[in-house]
């Protein structure tokens, strides 16, 4: 092997190591930073009844655009193999809570009422962080929510 042949190689190994950093570096940024939330997005949720079969009892479902632009985001920097979830909803009790504890108690419009006088429905509720969960066979990931009136309805949700 002559002299500028191997000079050529060894500049496209240095090339070619400087360009698969230069990528794994673009893919770890990607996945990085703040998720963008529109202020809007934040207050004028639906108070809902959970559908048979779904983990919430009661619920509220967000602004049409929020799980959207929140999922294109997750997507953006996570690939193509996610699905949507058919209902988004943030649940307020869970179906499993309410027979087990709540269901001698309240009613489910009693819930809802209780719902509706935390002023949880008009409620500003804040992303405290997007979350992931694994396990062998798929992914989850979840946003955590904050808002003042959610802990006032679980408060007074609470049997004496």
């Amino acid at each position: 092997m002559t002299d500028g042949r191997r000079k050529r190689l060894e500049i496209g190994a240095v090339v070619l190591a400087i360009s698969l950093l230069g990528a794994l570096a673009f893919i770890a940024i990607r996945g990085r930073g703040p998720y963008n939330v529109e202020a809007k997005e934040l207050s004028g949720w639906t108070l809902v009844r959970g559908e048979p079969g779904e983990t919430a009892l009661v619920g509220l479902q967000p602004p049409a655009p929020l799980p959207t632009e929140l999922f294109n985001q997750v997507l953006g920097r996570r690939g193509p193999a996610l699905v949507a979830p058919a209902h988004p909803m943030v649940p307020l009790v869970l179906q499993s809570e309410y027979s087990d504890s709540l269901q001698g108690a309240f009613s489910i419009e009693d819930i809802m009422d209780l719902a509706r006088d935390a002023g949880v429905a008009d409620a500003r509720f804040e992303p405290v962080c997007l979350g992931q969960r694994r396990d062998s066979a798929q992914q989850l990931f979840y946003v955590v929510f904050s808002a003042p009136a959610f802990d006032t309805f679980r408060d007074r949700l609470t049997p004496l």
